[in-house]
This record gives structure tokens, C-alpha cells and sequence, in this order.
């Protein structure tokens, strides 16, 4: 580099540290102009438009200043850095790899590589690369922190509340490990410890929403419906467009059999996701227990239009039509929830009743048989009670 160069290089690099990114673009370009063979102009000009948004620019200058030092592992990094910025999750990985070829104990490349590899849902890369990071770092709370969520979208629950714990030794206010590891407990019902966990994150701060949902969640699995409703309340005063607050409560209220108020959540969240194929089932199913069936067909039609793989919004369609008598189609509508979950065994009884009820009795014998192999006892006591077999 010349005398020059180095001039406008250095006042640049002055700049670039005052973020005056401008200034500092327009240096690194009179240094290229003057010194084109310059690596570290490339990578430094490169940084600058990272700065400045122009990610396609600055990945050009790194793989430039790449091709002048292939040795220099932190370009290889910052363009990884660069293409996560563009979703190029796979070219990150790509340059994160090489940057840990060439420097074995680089943790930000393990770490963020194994953000790129959880995004990518593989998990099982995603621990090691987060385990190496912890290894170099074994004090660091988002290490211990990613790899817990990596461990819980595997179903390792054990795992994740053992990195989510080891989270809180270095930071006990980490709110968002409280939520973490009751969503664990949730998972591994565990549903009294969960709320204990929610309780903490709530003292640590009184207006996350997701706090006061999740542990609404958690007190609907264990029935407590009326405290399930108080922490939905708070979630949708906090956040009013919450929608899954408003399903939620809609379904507590139900159990509560207030189901006039349950359909008017359901309604608010439809208001607000408009696409989600819950929504629907939801109010569907309290339409079908105020025995609107009508309405219920209309919300379940809707419902599978969103999701045509949901067996219990096809089972509950069919249930529906057979209050209306319309046997043939409530008998095809369970023989799609049946095609989409061969072990339903409830529906294999009800099937089978209604075949019955339509004269085909040797089906309809076959289909309560096997839902009582599968264990569903009403079947069973069907076939003693209304079908001679001696």
C-alpha cells in the first residue's frame, strides 16, 4: 500500500470507528483506487457497507478481499455474518466452516454456526457447534441458552431445563430462561413447576405478555379454567392483538360452559388471523355444543380449507352431520379422520354406529371391533347392548 493509500486507509478506519460510515466508504474507495491489491481495504470496505445495508456490495468486497488473502479467517466470518443477513443460511454455514478451519478455537464461528445449523432445524449440529462454543466460553448465558432451546425442539426436555438451569447460575434475571424452562416443565407436564417458573419471569417483569400466556396454558392443563382466563385477561390487555390469548380463553370459557362468551373470543381471534385454521375449529366446536351443527359444518368447512390434515376438525364435521342425519357424508368425513389417523379409535365406534344405523351391519360390526382392539370400551359395550352375535 503507498504512502497515499495508507493515508486515506487509515482516516477511513478513523471514520468507520466514529460511524461515519459515508466518510469511511468514500476513503476505502480512493484507497482500492489507489491500492487495488489491498486485502484489508476490501474486508474494511466490506464491513462498511454491512453497516450501510448494502449486504450484495459488501459480500462482493469480502469474497474480493478473499480472493487477495484466502488465510484471513475473520473475513470469512464477517461474510458469513453478511449472508445471514439474506437468509443465505447454507453460505453462512459454508463460511463460518472455513473460518473454524483456520482457526480452530474461533467460538463466535461455533456459535453462530450452530444458529444457522437451528434455524435449519439440524438440531443434532446444531448442540455440537453450541457445546464447542461452551467448551471455549463456559460462562457465557446465550450459548447455554440456544443450545437449551435447541435441545427442547428435539423433545429433549431433560436437557434443555439442565442448560436453561445453568443459564440462571450466570444470570439469575434472565427472564427469558424463567419462560423457557416452564415451557419445558409444560412439555414434561410438569404443570405446577412450569406456573412456578412463569410466576418468577412475571415478578422479573409484569408486562411480558408471553409469560402470563404461557402460564394461562399451563393452568388450562391442569383445568384450573378460571385462573387460565385471569392470565389470558392480562395477556390481551398487554397485547390486544394476542390472538392465541383470545383461543385460549375462548376454549377456557367453554369448559366453564359460557360458551356464548367463548364463541366471541374465538370470533376476535378470527377478526385477527383471518388464515388460522384454529380459529375456526374452535368455534365450530362451541357452535356443535350450543347445537348450532349448521354453523359448526360452515366453521369446520372453513377450518379444513386452511388445514385439510386436521383428522379431529374431519371427526368433529362428521359427528355434526350425523346430528342432521346425514349419514353418508358424516360417514365419509370419518373415514378422512380415520385416513389421517389409523388409531382413532372413537371414531372407528362412531363410524361404525352409523353404519349400523344405515342397515350395513357386518362394516359396521368390523368398525366397532377394532375400535374396541384399539381400546375404546364404548364399542364394546355397544356391540353387547344392541347387536345379537349368538
Amino acid at each position: 500500500m503507498t504512502n497515499n493509500a495508507e493515508e486515506y486507509f487509515n482516516r477511513a478506519n478513523s471514520k468507520l470507528l466514529q460511524n461515519d460510515y459515508e466518510g469511511a466508504l468514500a476513503d476505502y474507495d480512493t484507497t482500492i483506487q489507489l491500492s487495488p491489491m489491498s486485502a484489508a481495504a476490501f474486508h474494511n470496505r466490506a464491513r462498511t457497507k454491512h453497516f450501510l445495508f448494502d449486504y450484495i456490495g459488501s459480500i462482493e468486497d469480502f469474497t474480493k478481499s478473499i480472493e487477495l488473502d484466502p488465510n484471513d479467517p475473520e473475513t470469512f466470518y464477517n461474510r458469513g455474518v453478511v449472508r445471514c443477513e439474506i437468509s443465505d443460511k447454507v453460505g453462512a454455514i459454508t463460511d463460518y466452516t472455513k473460518a473454524i478451519e483456520l482457526k480452530r478455537n474461533y467460538t463466535d464461528a461455533y456459535y453462530n454456526r450452530g444458529v444457522e445449523n437451528y434455524k435449519l432445524a439440524i438440531y443434532s449440529l446444531a448442540v455440537i457447534d453450541f457445546s464447542l462454543a461452551i467448551n471455549q466460553e463456559p460462562l457465557n448465558r446465550d450459548y447455554y441458552f440456544n443450545r437449551g432451546l435447541t435441545k427442547r425442539a428435539m423433545s429433549d426436555y431433560h436437557g434443555a431445563l439442565g442448560d436453561f438451569n445453568e443459564v440462571l447460575k450466570i444470570d439469575k434475571g434472565y427472564i427469558e430462561a424463567y419462560i423457557e424452562k416452564g415451557n419445558a416443565k409444560d412439555k414434561l407436564k410438569d404443570y405446577q413447576g412450569a406456573i412456578d417458573d412463569y410466576d418468577i419471569a412475571i415478578r422479573l417483569n409484569a408486562e411480558d405478555p408471553l409469560a402470563y400466556y404461557n402460564r394461562g396454558c399451563s393452568k388450562y392443563r391442569i383445568k384450573d379454567y378460571k385462573g387460565a382466563i385471569s392470565d389470558f385477561d392480562k395477556t390481551i390487555e398487554i397485547d390486544p392483538k394476542y390472538f392465541e390469548a383470545y383461543g385460549n380463553r375462548g376454549a377456557a370459557k367453554s369448559n366453564l360452559e359460557d360458551n356464548y362468551g367463548a364463541i366471541e373470543d374465538h370470533n376476535c381471534a378470527i377478526e385477527l388471523r383471518p388464515s388460522h385454521s384454529l380459529g375456526y375449529y374452535n368455534r365450530a366446536y362451541v357452535k356443535s355444543k350450543l347445537k348450532d351443527f349448521i354453523g359448526a359444518i360452515e366453521d369446520f368447512d372453513i377450518a379444513l380449507k386452511f388445514n385439510p390434515r386436521n383428522a379431529e376438525a374431519y371427526a368433529r364435521r362428521g359427528d355434526a352431520k350425523r346430528e342432521l342425519h346425514k349419514y353418508i357424508d358424516s360417514i365419509s368425513d370419518y373415514s378422512r379422520a380415520i385416513e389421517l389417523s389409523p388409531l382413532y379409535s372413537r371414531v372407528y365406534c362412531d363410524r361404525g354406529i352409523v353404519k349400523v344405523k344405515l342397515g350395513q351391519t357386518e362394516d359396521g360390526l368390523a368398525d366397532l371391533t377394532r375400535a374396541g382392539e384399539l381400546g375404546y370400551q364404548k364399542a364394546l359395550d355397544y356391540i353387547k347392548k344392541h347387536l345379537d352375535l349368538t
